[in-house]
């Protein structure tokens, strides 16, 4: 088998290698066609023929697809089994290359080759192109035959959606409550029907045919989850849209109050934001996310909640009310379409109990994404450290969470703390602002530094900065703000064999601060690493230390860089900061052979525990570190939970002390696979932990995901 196969590859490279081919004899490969909804499967046909009745013995052939495919499985058809062939197939990003071999030398005749699965991801909305490349093809002898391929669509059709009168559910007590619902798409008549849960005692729904009226006086307080249905008359297969309340039903208005703001969002035109709420409390919360335009006005937006699945009606709505369920999620998404124009803004976050979240808007045709941390902590100033050299740049994006209009003082320094620029931004009450750094203060083209922005007088402001290198790659930068003397904990650091991790401290004081920064092992022993300074116009590594000692001026910037041989074992682990003065920072590590990034933010909350909010739905993997602070070895616990806030399993994690351990989340804990939830990491008594997440859709691009403190 070794050897037959070995010689199937060397005919793979003669056929690519070939000087020449036999004139007038074809090889002809096609890509069927197929319909699919999205979040189902279409499978397509490939199929060959051939001219002068001259057909292949070995056959290969490339599919390339877009981002909204989120698997692939290849299959022998009928003309390759009969042949006694097999098919062999490597993926790689939004691409596949099959080969159609076997041990001995029938030829492949006319027909179906294989069949192809396609797994479509829920939220695409637009029809997808598969191309195929020119394929490779040779006969009994070797000869090369000249092949000409076509590829194939699969045509998306859009599931019938339930549209109603308001977008919120019923919620006072004992006060008349009535939404006029009619389904979009499918065939009439429709059949209406409550699917699952339980209506509030007395609201009903009435169907009308091509309508139907959820109506009544809700008469019992309590919190109600449901989900009406439309069933069309499609034959033979029906179509159905579905749409999911979570209400509490009560004798007053609830009181919401401002959890935070997520500066940024934005949706259309290949872009999306989906936003992740977490319910940290022991009992349900009331739930309020508002959807704000650059102008500071209500934005209304598509929105579907991918929990409930695939026939889940969006909702065109600027907020949305959900009551959560102790340590449950809810998940938010805007659309993509790119015949909507672009929109822009931020989200405010309101809440009746303990609930935190965060943002990750994504650009589709790159896969690549970026988080938008919530913003809670209020503070007089927030400060993002930016490094605009190497053709990078950063993106800014600022929210004014206060109704009223105001303007932003805004200060430029450079990466010796010197001031550089100044300048003020207007912004409308509840308004939004996004730019390029380097457009709005050209002084920071090119340059390391640092840019204050300064929340107004009884005034209330969110900073998100973008980090963009030039293989298109985005990076959120951790905006520091309200920076104690305590220093903090780096989870994870990576170096060699293709990983750098760049470190970036700033001292946000108004005097020198001397800094240390240590890096430790797995195993909680000083981790010696290649360290270059950049700043000093050197890139060559200068020293190998297990630490960092450095006087940072008031204001100042301090970049530590670490990475070696491709060759090398990768080194990871840890890093702790300790200062004698308000200095702060993150790191970064990057893949260099693709260049993604991911953030590690320091940790310096001393929480008694952190929440990690996962998604490992459509192929998406969840990266986690975690490290230790403490002298002694320590035991972390860890609760496991679904997305409806069910315990699904427990674990712990043993550290040495100041050790460190990263791992796959779905090898570790097998039960998360392909499901969506939260960990719970406890801090052992007398100890402290930090925690990362990284998220990894299956184009391998990186996202940091916020840890929630508890």
């Amino acid at each position: 088998m070794r050897d037959w196969f070995a010689k199937s590859l060397l005919w793979s490279s003669l056929i690519v290698l070939a000087a020449g081919q036999i004139l007038g004899q074809q090889v002809t490969l096609a890509l069927s066609s197929a319909t699919a909804q999205p979040g189902s499967s279409a499978v397509l046909t490939v199929s060959t023929s051939t001219s002068e009745d001259v057909h292949p013995t070995i056959l290969q052939w490339t599919m390339q697809y877009p981002v909204g495919v989120t698997g692939v499985e290849v299959e022998p058809g009928p003309a390759v089994a009969k042949a006694g062939k097999s098919i062999t197939c490597s993926y790689g990003v939004s691409a596949a290359t099959c080969l159609a071999w076997g041990q001995n030398d029938t030829v492949i005749e006319d027909g179906a080759v294989a069949t192809v699965a396609f797994q479509i991801s829920a939220a695409i909305r637009s029809n997808i192109a598969v191309a195929t490349t020119v394929g490779s093809a040779s006969d009994i002898a070797g000869n090369l035959l000249a092949v000409t391929s076509a590829g194939g669509m699969i045509a998306i059709t859009p599931p019938p959606a339930i549209s109603c009168s308001t977008s919120s559910g019923p919620r006072l007590l004992n006060q008349y409550y009535a939404a006029q619902c009619t389904l979009a798409g499918g065939a009439p008549p429709y059949t209406w029907l409550l699917s699952s849960g339980t209506l509030p005692p007395g609201i009903t729904l009435t169907s009308q045919g091509n309508s139907a009226l959820i109506a009544g006086t809700p008469t019992v307080a309590g919190v109600y989850t449901y989900t009406i249905a439309a069933i069309d008359s499609n034959s033979p297969l029906a179509g159905s849209a579905t749409l999911a309340y979570s209400v509490t039903i009560q004798s007053s208005t609830p009181k919401f109050n401002l959890v935070g703001s997520m500066a940024h969002l934005v949706a259309n035109q290949d872009w999306t934001t989906t936003f992740t709420l977490v319910n940290t409390s022991t009992d349900y919360a009331q739930t309020q996310l508002d959807l704000l335009a650059d102008g500071g006005s209500p934005l209304p937006l598509s929105l579907t909640l991918p929990q409930h699945g695939v026939t889940e009606s969006p909702v065109t709505t600027p907020s949305v009310e959900w009551t959560l369920a102790s340590n449950a999620s809810l998940i938010v998404q805007t659309d993509s379409k790119t015949s909507v124009p672009l929109q822009s803004g931020s989200a405010q976050l309101s809440a009746t109990g303990g609930v935190g979240g965060f943002a990750i808007f994504r650009l589709n045709p790159t896969a690549q994404e970026a988080v938008v941390p919530l913003e809670t902590r209020n503070a007089n100033a927030y400060l993002l450290a930016f490094d605009n050299t190497n053709s990078a740049a950063l993106g800014v994006a600022l929210a004014n969470i206060s109704p009223q209009a105001t303007n932003v003082a805004v200060l430029v320094r450079d990466d010796a703390g010197v001031q550089i620029g100044s300048g003020s931004l207007p912004i409308a009450g509840s308004g939004h602002s996004g730019f390029v750094l380097s457009d709005l203060f050209p002084v920071a083209g090119g340059r390391r530094g640092t840019v204050e922005f300064d929340t107004p007088a009884a005034g209330q402001i969110s900073v998100l900065g973008v980090r963009s290198t030039p293989p298109g790659t985005l990076t959120t930068i951790p905006a520091l703000a309200n920076v104690g003397i305590s220093g903090g904990a780096l989870a994870h650091v990576a170096v060699a064999n293709g990983w750098k991790t760049s470190f970036i401290l700033v001292n946000t004081g108004a005097g020198a601060a001397q800094a240390h920064l240590n890096f430790f092992d797995d195993d909680g022993n000083p981790l010696a690493l290649p360290l270059s300074f950049p700043q000093s116009g050197d890139d060559d590594v200068s020293e190998v230390a297990s630490f960092v000692d450095r006087t940072i001026n008031a204001g100042a910037t301090l970049v530590v860089e670490s990475t070696g041989p491709d060759a090398n074992p990768v080194q990871v682990g840890s890093a702790q900061l300790t200062a004698a003065g308000n200095v702060s920072g993150f790191a970064i590590f990057r893949y260099e052979p693709t260049g993604q990034e991911a953030v590690v933010p320091l940790e310096s909350r001393n929480a008694g525990a952190y929440v990690l909010a996962f998604d490992n739905s459509d192929g998406i993997a969840t990266g986690v570190a975690v490290s230790a602070s403490s002298p002694q070895p320590v035991s972390v616990p860890v609760v496991i939970r679904d997305d409806s806030g069910a315990p699904i399993g427990t674990g712990t994690i043993p550290l040495a002390a100041n050790g460190h351990s990263a791992f796959v989340l779905s090898n570790q804990f097998p039960v998360t696979e392909g499901k969506r939830g939260t960990l719970e990491f406890a801090a052992p008594a007398g100890g402290q932990i930090s925690v990362l997440g990284i998220r990894t859709p299956p184009t391998n691009t990186f996202t940091t995901l916020p840890v929630i403190a508890k």
